[in-house]
């Protein structure tokens, strides 16, 4: 993981972790830019500081279940049942955060932006 391409699978892998076990799309972001953001200084980035922010970003998507209030909120407003929500609204969710990440990547290593 200390080359830049291992650095944005871990800002996504570890956004997505924390975001699976805690709930909250917004504590999982933050948790991962304070443990990212040093790693930072140690490794020359051929592309822009901006693609590992959207790393974390992408990782703040996936794995939405029942510890989120999000899905509450669709649940609910919705009238889907649990499962319904699992099938439909994570499934979304997982789907956005993952190819989100793929297009940051290409964006990565297409347009470096340095």
């Amino acid at each position: 993981m200390s080359t830049p391409w291992g650095l944005l699978v871990m800002a996504f892998a570890v956004t997505t972790l924390i975001r699976a076990a805690q709930g909250s799309a917004t504590v999982a972001m933050m948790t991962s830019v304070a443990i990212i953001s040093p790693m930072l200084d140690t490794v020359d980035l051929p592309f822009h500081r901006l693609y590992v922010a959207l790393a974390i970003g992408c990782g703040s998507k996936p794995l939405s279940w029942m510890n989120d209030s999000g899905f509450w909120q669709v649940c609910t407003m919705t009238g889907m049942t649990v499962p319904q929500t699992l099938k439909t609204f994570t499934v979304a969710l997982t789907l956005m955060g993952l190819i989100g990440f793929g297009l940051t990547l290409l964006g990565a290593w297409l347009l470096p932006l340095v």
